[in-house]
């Protein structure tokens, strides 16, 4: 049975759809996602695209602000962190706590220096394969629900 909150996220994602589909490329398609992120995963607070060029090169290309572009470029400067394990290995991947969390040592401290506690990558796929990451990063340990996840997930599929 459809709740009123499943009725409400299939509304804002079809007018989401709508406007992507209005956008003139693929750079204003990729800015209206992210922006639309925080409203749409109430537990976000920051929010970008990181982009795959020439098949081997990330660079971030479409932050929310300026904190989810230094955590975006600081995983590609690092060469690690979240964003390339959703490239090679998994689509999604969730970080509940950052503080728990033993891989990307480096990144994760800058990151809980930043005030990201928990966070989400989605790899963003196309035909010829990844394109891309949509990464979510909430203030809060713990916060991302199981529908922020799919909704998340459903962003991404988007997105790509």
């Amino acid at each position: 049975m459809q709740t009123d909150s499943d009725r409400d996220l299939a509304q804002t994602l079809a007018a989401l759809a709508s406007s992507m589909h209005a956008q003139p490329d693929v750079e204003a398609t990729l800015k209206t996602i992210v922006g639309a992120i925080v409203d749409l995963i109430p537990e976000a607070s920051w929010a970008g695209v990181s982009v795959v060029e020439k098949r081997r090169v990330v660079r971030p290309a479409f932050p929310a602000d300026a904190v989810a572009e230094e955590l975006d470029r600081l995983q590609t400067d690092l060469r690690e962190g979240p964003l390339f394990d959703a490239l090679a290995e998994a689509p999604t991947i969730h970080l509940p706590d950052l503080a728990a969390e033993s891989r990307w040592p480096r990144f994760i401290e800058a990151a809980t220096r930043l005030g990201v506690h928990c966070m989400m990558s989605f790899r963003l796929y196309a035909g010829n394969g990844s394109v891309g990451v949509l990464n979510v990063y909430g203030a809060n340990p713990g916060t991302f629900s199981p529908e922020s996840i799919t909704t998340g997930e459903v962003l991404a599929q988007h997105a790509a």
